[in-house]
């Protein structure tokens, strides 16, 4: 089941333990989440994101993987993404976001072996 959100500069989403997306700068952006309804979605402040992934981690914000698996996938990465209309951003084995906006700078923290792929948006 999607689930959308308006977004403001310095606004954070969480996809589980899984995915961190911060908007850095652009107008208000719409997103929607395309993820298992298992995953919780969590938004935040930036400013707040870092303590609210150590404070919730393995609770609030549970990946839906084993302790084991976590270790296998080990460090995070940081990608950084311009956007500029409606794209897609696909995250191999959890799902995609869906982002329209324009002049849209978002960094994606995720699992170093998790490749993510951008790509012009399947839905109109």
């Amino acid at each position: 089941k999607p689930r959308t959100y308006q977004l403001n500069p310095d606004q954070t989403i969480f996809l589980g333990g899984l995915v961190r997306l911060d908007f850095v700068e652009g107008e208000k952006i719409s997103i929607s989440t395309y993820v298992s309804n298992d995953l919780y979605v969590h938004r935040t402040k930036t400013i707040n994101a870092s303590e609210v992934f150590e404070k919730n981690i393995g609770n609030l914000l549970n990946p839906p993987v084993t302790p084991k698996e976590i270790e296998l996938l080990s460090e995070t990465k940081t990608e950084e993404f311009v956007i500029n209309g409606a794209y897609d951003l696909e995250i191999p084995g959890v799902g995609f976001v869906h982002i329209t906006g324009s002049n849209v700078k978002i960094l994606v923290h995720v699992y170093h072996k998790i490749n993510l792929r951008l790509v012009k948006t399947l839905i109109c």
